[in-house]
């Protein structure tokens, strides 16, 4: 099957639907990419020292402010220091009582693993 492209009015709006097909498809395709990368797997505090680097992690908890960007999470298997901005803090519109959701990966800082926030949510 093979479409000719005539000139012409009707031949610039066929091409100009081609283009837009062809852009659709490309944005199906990096959307689908996009969800696939962002899996991030269920995990304790306890758990965490003993990741790689650069593991995206799911940890559900509570947070309480240390310093600037370091926080306390703490959930049933213990408490580590994860790295958080202020901002991201605020977004989430939690309280240190609140249970959070927070979705990051591991860093290692200095001998340390640490969790690096991307995104954080008070639970519902």
């Amino acid at each position: 099957m093979s479409i000719t492209l005539r000139r012409g009015a009707n031949g610039l709006a066929l091409r100009r639907m081609a283009i837009v097909a062809v852009m659709a498809a490309i944005l199906v395709l990096s959307a689908g990419i996009a969800l696939a990368d962002n899996s991030f797997n269920p995990s304790t505090a306890d758990q965490i020292s003993g990741m790689k680097h650069g593991e995206k992690v799911l940890l559900t908890g509570h947070v309480s402010p240390l310093s600037e960007n370091h926080y306390n999470f703490s959930d049933d298997s213990g408490t580590i220091i994860i790295l958080m901005t202020d901002a991201q803090w605020q977004a989430a519109h939690a309280t240190a009582e609140d249970m959070v959701v927070l979705h990051g990966t591991t860093t290692r800082e200095g001998e340390d693993m640490r969790f690096r926030v991307r995104r954080a949510n008070k639970a519902e």
